[in-house]
């Protein structure tokens, strides 16, 4: 009874801020929509622990109990332990052999990420055990706080491309708060919530320092999320850094092509890529095998229904350019209906007919004037990026789908503004 009592309190709490914090809003939009948006975002969070308690009933493999339970564990030290409690937040191991029993409990805490470029599992189970002070262990107050946590990444994500490009508002709205796989995978506490929170914090605070308001203060801000979201989802980070500099740069000095400092940054960035086990003593492109390979091994000792044949490809630069373009085939239109083996993926096969469906519209109605190249730029690169990675590293269609939603977002950004809207409009 309690758990209910302090899970609807927190949901009140979250929707009390909404409406009442001036920042949720935007001109011609009622706040009744923000609140909405976390509405949804709140029934996906239901489905979530329905669809992974019921469904999907192996509680050691469903990642959104994963960190929680491990969080979990650590609780049982505030009993007795209370100062080692919170030395977990900053250190691996306690001195207290007695104490670090513990960890035998755990089933993440010490699992050995040999790239790290795709995260670290601590962050997350550190964030759980610090809500764990307020929430009395509840999982429905936990779920709450990650999706609204998401949701303000979400929100200033919105807000970031809503006030470069504010008559394409609604499209904007609809895509970041109402695309399905979006709302759905960072509605749980998973690491996607934790991404897009921090994505969002970086342009919403950069947006704010390029204009001259707290610039120092919000610079250290930004640079704070760029370490956090390194410890999160490192590759996002190591994409993102150089498509930002990239825009600061146009957006400092404007040049009449837009692309060229998107280029050089680019030109660079493979470079040290490239060099990368020379200068940091680790392969980059090797790392990414290496996940390939993990994934596929995951994938035979689980017989997973939905694993696809791997692309191919060798541990450097060439071979992995050569497979870009399937990647990113895969990435975005995978699974097929013919290929989908339950509702999440039959979920994923139809949003993957409607992507289809808006590349073909904007084939036909592409849009005759940029307003923002700049903006273009940054989002159709960052979701290139993100979702070719995805295709190379994943060869299971059930985790393309997750995984992707970080560029799928920014792809969506970029369409919106490759769209001539009107011409659809006026065709009706």
């Amino acid at each position: 009874m309690l758990d209910y009592f302090v899970t609807t309190f927190f949901a009140a709490a979250a929707f009390f801020a909404i409406y009442k914090i001036k920042m949720f809003g935007a001109k011609g939009i009622s706040k009744h929509w923000f609140a909405g948006a976390f509405a949804l975002k709140l029934i996906a969070a239901f489905a979530m622990w329905f669809i992974y308690t019921y469904h999907y009933t192996d509680r050691s493999k469903a990642d959104i109990f994963r960190y929680y339970d491990d969080a979990k564990v650590f609780q049982h030290l505030l009993k007795d332990y209370k100062m080692e409690y919170f030395h977990f937040f900053y250190q691996e191991k306690s001195s207290d052999e007695e104490v670090n029993v513990v960890l035998k409990y755990t089933n993440n805490w010490d699992m050995q990420n040999k790239s790290s470029l795709f995260g670290s599992n601590k962050l997350m189970i550190r964030t759980n055990m610090l809500l764990n002070l307020f929430s009395l262990g509840s999982y429905g107050v936990h779920a709450i706080v990650f999706s609204f946590l998401a949701f303000m990444g979400l929100f200033w994500i919105f807000r970031f491309f809503y006030r470069q490009t504010p008559e394409r508002k609604w499209l904007i709205f609809l895509a970041v708060f109402g695309f399905p796989s979006i709302v759905f995978w960072s509605s749980g506490i998973l690491k996607e919530s934790l991404v897009i929170f921090f994505i969002g914090l970086i342009l919403n605070c950069g947006s704010y320092a390029l204009r001259g308001k707290k610039p120092i203060i919000r610079s250290i801000v930004v640079l704070i999320a760029f370490v956090l979201l390194f410890q999160t989802r490192a590759i996002i980070a190591l994409i993102l850094s150089p498509m930002t500099i990239a825009y600061i740069w146009n957006y400092i000095k404007p040049h009449r092509r837009v692309f060229l400092p998107y280029f050089i940054l680019l030109f660079l960035a493979l470079s040290i890529i490239t060099e990368s086990k020379k200068i940091t003593g680790k392969d980059f492109y090797g790392i990414l095998y290496e996940k390939r390979m993990a994934f596929e091994e995951l994938a035979n000792q689980e017989d997973s229904g939905s694993a696809i044949i791997g692309i191919q490809f060798d541990a450097d630069g060439l071979s992995i350019l050569k497979s870009a373009p399937i990647a990113l085939i895969n990435s975005i239109f995978r699974p097929a209906p013919w290929e989908a083996k339950n509702m999440l993926m039959w979920a994923a096969s139809l949003e993957n007919i409607l992507l289809f469906v808006l590349l073909i519209l904007l084939v036909i109605y592409p849009s005759p004037n940029i307003k923002n190249k700049n903006l273009l730029w940054f989002a159709l690169l960052f979701a290139l990026a993100n979702l070719i990675v995805v295709g190379l590293t994943s060869p299971i269609l059930g985790a393309i789908s997750r995984y992707r939603i970080i560029g799928l977002l920014f792809f969506l950004m970029a369409y919106i503004q490759l769209i001539d809207y009107n011409k659809i409009l006026n065709k009706q």
